[in-house]
């Protein structure tokens, strides 16, 4: 029960985390492309951020972190291929108008 509770733990994790870089990314999306690059680098350092903080409380977490570390790339990875489809097709700037 450990190692579901512990990869549905990262899953949260890795979504909130995913929402965030959609949140930089569709900030820079208004400027230019000196603000993409900038938006790319913050988004990989927000990445390295989620799974340092899952590393780093390897001991007091009352689960599987190896799960919750698991659970949190594959959120990442699925949110930010949703999020890619959701931008490229329009659906974000449609809210805008």
């Amino acid at each position: 029960m450990g190692y579901v509770i512990g990869f549905l733990a990262g899953a949260v994790w890795g979504v909130l985390g995913a929402c965030l870089n959609h949140f930089i990314l569709g900030r820079a999306l208004r400027g230019g492309d000196r603000k993409v690059l900038g938006a790319n680098l913050l988004r990989a350092l927000v990445d390295l951020l989620l799974l340092a903080a899952v590393v780093l409380a390897r001991n007091v977490l009352p689960f599987r972190y190896e799960m919750a570390l698991a659970g949190t790339v594959s959120a990442l990875g699925m949110m930010g291929i949703y999020f890619a489809f959701r931008t490229a097709s329009g659906r974000d700037d449609k809210k805008e108008e």
